[in-house]
């Protein structure tokens, strides 16, 4: 059973490495104790048991969960000061917690820990996505179909997943040295499965062909769905077998299943 919900509530380190420069360094533990601050605040321990009742069908009232989602529009969250990619990412999850309990307080209870993600590498689906770029970063993009017949659509194969321990435990060392005094660093395997099947369909068939391929290509379109249902399970199943399921050591996480 889900004991609480949460989506973008704790920071976390991705990627297969952290490396960080002293500069970058300040900037990242000045932000570090802003957010221990705030995630050492006694209503998120009282979120989290409004979360548990209400997903034993206990609950007192409704609860809200926010997602904001335009940060680019956002310069208090989107201007970095770091100047490494790896600070970078850090820096941009840490202003995102900041700025939204800070103007949209809802009930998505705060964790006073930083996660660092395992190193995982997994092979592709078999086949590319192609976007025809007309501009720059953030400028509009189409589609362009890879998969044109049911011949495409059987190259697709189902991805492995290989999970890298040297790799995670030496990124964990690194975060420990630069926040391990400021609040607690743990390792983690992934606390969100995130599913977006048609998401994945259009990157291969284009978004009209999305549409149109109900009616007049329905074979295809079942075989290619029925083909990311799989590879999405395998991936899931691998990664508990390999002990990159963090369901247990964090308690707080949702199924997200797209179609």
């Amino acid at each position: 059973m889900l004991e609480h919900l949460t989506y973008h509530v704790y920071p976390d380190v991705r990627g297969d490495s952290f490396a960080c420069s002293r500069e970058d360094g300040q900037i990242l533990r000045e932000l570090a104790k802003r957010f221990t601050e705030v995630a050492s605040n006694p209503r998120n321990g009282e979120l989290v048991e409004l979360w548990k009742a209400h997903n034993s069908l206990k609950g007192s009232r409704p609860l809200v969960a926010v997602w904001a989602e335009n940060w680019l529009e956002m310069p208090e969250v989107c201007t970095l000061r770091c100047q490494g990619e790896d600070a970078r990412s850090l820096e941009f999850r840490f202003r995102q917690l900041l700025w939204q309990q800070a103007h949209i307080p809802d009930d998505k209870p705060l964790e006073n820990v930083l996660y660092v993600s395992k190193v995982t590498h997994w092979t592709d689906w078999g086949l590319p996505v192609l976007r025809n770029q007309h501009g720059g970063e953030g400028d509009a993009w189409g589609f362009v179909p890879v998969i044109n017949s049911m011949e495409d659509a059987k190259k697709l194969r189902l991805p492995v997943v290989e999970y890298d321990d040297r790799a995670s435990l030496a990124k964990l060392d690194a975060v420990r040295q630069l926040f391990g005094d400021i609040l607690p660093v743990r390792l983690c395997g992934f606390k969100e499965v995130s599913f977006h099947l048609c998401m994945q369909y259009s990157d291969w068939r284009g978004l009209q062909n999305l549409y149109t391929d109900f009616y007049e290509e329905p074979e295809m379109m079942a075989y290619i769905l029925d083909r990311l249902a799989e590879g999405h399970k395998g991936l899931t199943r691998q990664s508990e077998e390999q002990g990159r399921r963090s369901a247990r050591q964090n308690p707080q996480h949702q199924i997200l299943l797209s179609i």
